[in-house]
């Protein structure tokens, strides 16, 4: 994000594309995250948010999914679109 005053992002996941989606990271400032409380087998929805120094929010990112596999491999890779800058203000 490109914002002066980006505090950071917050990540939600949910169990159903369309279920209730629960904060499980807030303020990261990087631009990845392992999520370590995944159930081997289970699909998954994240969304991002962006939060500025005043706690304003951007509108959610686009929906991505994956499901646990158990193993340490890669499952779903976010890309920035070349840069880290949110147009969804």
């Amino acid at each position: 994000n490109g914002e002066n005053d980006l505090a950071g992002y917050n990540i939600y996941r949910s169990e159903t594309s369309d279920g209730d989606y629960n904060t499980i990271a807030r303020n990261l400032t990087s631009n990845s995250f392992i999520d370590n409380t995944v159930n081997t087998g289970q699909q998954y929805f994240y969304a991002i948010r962006a939060v500025d120094k005043a706690l304003n929010r951007s509108e959610y990112s686009n929906i991505a999914n994956a499901t646990a596999s158990g193993g340490k491999d890669l499952v779903t890779l976010l890309q920035f679109n070349g840069n880290s800058m949110d147009t969804t203000y």
